[in-house]
């Protein structure tokens, strides 16, 4: 039932991300401007409504200016943790005016009045409360000892930087495969800002490459109620899942070691690694019910016309999404559920760019010479875990290959698909919404796919980690600069 770490190769790998990770991650949390994160306004906002006793959000009705009533979807929270943003830089500017030692030292004024409202925040309201609960615990510890706003904010930027970075040194401890990959995970700028953050994205990409180094441990011969690792999992997959309905896919870990043919019958375990998946999936819909009748509204936009995919009569004006309508739209045609993703995919392959770094609000571009050191550093990586070789306990790497692979496809999918129905207006030939962020917990399960040719129970290459720890040390100069030149001395 202990859980041992066999390769002498993995303390020095845990020291050396910490080395890496942890002085850029408390850079970016203390210099990167309150809300200057992707929607991190809401996710604070999020954290501070779970101290309100508010596990779920919920639906009120305002008037707009023209008479019209329409749904809003938000929390309760105080509103002294936006002041702190507003009085620094305004939310939604995608070219910020200079950061001055003013606003700053304003910021810091903000005190906590009490003053509780309701608060738009979109789908982020209906999120699973799982990850947002340390940072609540530390603005909730920073408002008992009387701090003011600005250090609850950082204090819950830093909770969640810490717990982070411990998931990924206890993921390159335990992991017997593909730690290459998982350690050049965990060292992406966009993993490292979005750790060093109040969004919950950092913690999840953390508990999926926890989860991944859970699953490399898993065993042929070893039940799941002997396997404190296959609970692990679950647990983790759980999170996740409930977090972000489309990483359901990431349910196949359950099955790791994966090995079926005709010959040999399934498990007699095989019912419990099934009823397992069974009780995630419905707590997973049981969750979106929820959301989708007591919390879930639509985005509302100016009227337009309904776009070129829509199968019914026009004119058809839209002013809002309308996930009814959505889905309408892909039943007609049911091969969109495939070919739009993958369209909209490579029309817009800023994701890509995204997933490797790209800060603020989508706004801040980090160098070329560190994009291109990136790009080296996942190539070695990959290569490091084809290197590898398999061993005795391990499944059958072509069918574990094919599945763990159909699995981010299959995510991927779901990711465009839901980004379709709750936030693209109604008919489009594409889908706007996808960030490059969400792509990033699923290199982890890359790493499990990646066929292993090297000689039996041979390791990954160590001198392969090399582009990663030089992309990690360049990141430590380039990062700080691009931040304080971007936010602090204009552009």
């Amino acid at each position: 039932m202990r859980l041992t770490i066999n390769r002498p190769l993995l303390q020095p790998l845990v020291l050396l991300f910490l080395m890496l990770s942890l002085p850029l991650g408390i850079f970016l949390a203390a210099l990167t401007p309150l809300g200057q994160i992707p929607d991190e306004p809401p996710h604070v906002m999020k954290a501070d409504s779970l101290l309100h006793g508010e596990l779920i959000g919920h639906r009120e009705t305002q008037i707009r200016p023209d008479g019209r009533r329409i749904l809003r979807e938000g929390v309760i929270g105080d509103s002294a943790l936006l002041d702190v943003i507003i009085s620094q830089i305004r939310v939604n500017d995608l070219t910020p005016s200079h950061m001055s030692g003013a606003a700053l030292e304003e910021s810091r004024r903000v005190r906590f009045g009490g003053r509780h409202a309701f608060y738009e925040i979109g789908t982020i309201a209906s999120y699973f409360p799982i990850f947002y609960i340390p940072a609540a615990v530390a603005i909730g510890i920073c408002k008992l000892c009387g701090f003011g706003a600005y250090a609850a904010f950082m204090a819950a930027r830093l909770i969640n930087l810490v717990l982070t970075l411990c998931m990924g040194a206890a993921a390159l401890s335990l992991a017997t495969r593909g730690r290459a990959l998982l350690f050049a995970t965990l060292l992406l700028p966009t993993t490292l800002s979005l750790a060093a953050s109040v969004n919950q994205d950092g913690l999840l990409i953390g508990a999926a490459v926890l989860a991944v180094a859970f699953a490399s441990r898993l065993r042929l011969d070893q039940p799941p109620a002997a396997s404190p690792s296959y609970w692990a999992v679950a647990i983790l997959v759980a999170c996740i899942s409930l977090a972000k309905p489309p990483y359901l896919p990431l349910v196949i870990l359950l099955f790791l070691p994966l090995k079926l043919s005709r010959r040999s019958p399934l498990p007699a375990w095989f019912g419990i690694r099934l009823g397992t998946v069974a009780l995630i999936l419905a707590c997973t819909i049981g969750w979106t019910w929820l959301n989708v009748h007591y919390a879930a509204a639509p985005v509302i936009r100016a009227p337009e016309e309904a776009g070129p995919l829509w199968p019914g009569n026009r004119p058809a004006i839209f002013d809002r999404t309308d996930m009814g309508a959505q889905l309408s739209v892909l039943l007609a045609r049911p091969w969109l559920f495939i070919s739009l993703p993958i369209h909209s995919m490579f029309m817009n392959r800023d994701v890509f760019t995204q997933l490797l770094g790209v800060l603020g609000w989508l706004n801040l571009v980090l160098p070329t010479t560190l994009m291109t050191l990136w790009v080296v550093a996942l190539g070695a990586s990959c290569l490091a875990g084809t290197l590898a070789g398999a061993s005795n306990t391990d499944g059958s790497q072509p069918q574990e290959t094919l599945a763990l692979l159909a699995a981010v496809f299959i995510t991927i999918l779901l990711i465009y698909i839901s980004q379709y129905l709750s936030f693209t207006p109604v008919g489009y030939d594409w889908i706007s919404g996808p960030q490059g962020r969400y792509l990033v917990p699923l290199i982890p399960l890359v790493a499990l796919a990646l066929p292993r040719f090297g000689p039996r129970d041979a390791g990954q290459p160590g001198i392969l980690l090399i582009p990663t720890a030089v992309a990690g040390l360049a990141g430590l100069y380039l990062i700080p600069v691009a931040i304080v030149t971007f936010f602090y001395h204009g552009q």
